[in-house]
């Protein structure tokens, strides 16, 4: 079976040496939609000539909850912090993919993809 639609797209940009964090969140039926939770299965892959890096909720990735009208949604945003080594693993420019996926129900899905987009680099590191 094969998806309907295409996965949602989002491009990023690193600073190479300084990575700022990624933070996202995830509505089911798209932006009007309900926030969902995550969970433990979250994981943010991202792959360039460098090799495949995977962030998880052990190992990145930390999960908040969400206040919305004064309705709480536990786990609800997700923030993905690169190392400094990491982020000078990125390349300059538009060469490396990412994908945030999760299990649901024994499989694999995709939230959403697009690529980490590195840029400077010049800054010196302590």
């Amino acid at each position: 079976m094969s998806s309907l639609e295409p996965a949602p797209t989002q491009n990023f940009y690193i600073q190479i040496g300084a990575p700022d964090p990624i933070i996202f969140r995830y509505r089911a039926g798209g932006t009007d939609g309900v926030l969902q939770s995550f969970d433990s299965s979250l994981k943010f892959r991202y792959t360039n000539r460098n090799g495949t890096v995977d962030l998880t909720t052990s190992s990145g990735i930390t999960l908040e909850d969400v206040v919305e009208d004064s309705v709480t949604y536990t786990d609800a945003q997700a923030t993905v912090q690169l190392t400094v080594l990491q982020s000078r693993s990125i390349p300059a420019g538009n060469f490396t993919a990412y994908e945030v996926q999760r299990n649901v129900a024994g499989r694999e899905e995709v939230i959403f993809m697009g690529r980490l987009i590195g840029q400077g680099g010049d800054n010196p590191d302590a």
